[in-house]
């Protein structure tokens, strides 16, 4: 079973205008989803595109359950 880690954790005031988190969490080699608390996937990054087989758009589509399983 994989898994889940919420993470919601505000951005620091040092690290400057510009930084976008999800452009940082699509550049790390882990497999990263950003879901709400129904399981719709709403961002998955380049890592998970290319273990489940899908494009980000699929990735939305199937949700948590459908990549998953019932968990």
């Amino acid at each position: 079973m994989a898994d889940v880690l919420p993470i919601a954790l505000p951005v620091p005031p040092d690290v400057g205008e510009g930084f976008d988190a999800l452009e940082a969490l699509q550049n790390l080699p882990l497999v990263m989803f950003v879901a709400d608390s129904s399981g719709d996937i709403s961002f998955g990054n380049v890592a998970a595109e290319r273990v489940f087989l899908s494009c980000r758009g699929g990735l939305k589509v199937f949700g948590l359950s459908g990549v998953f399983g019932d968990v």
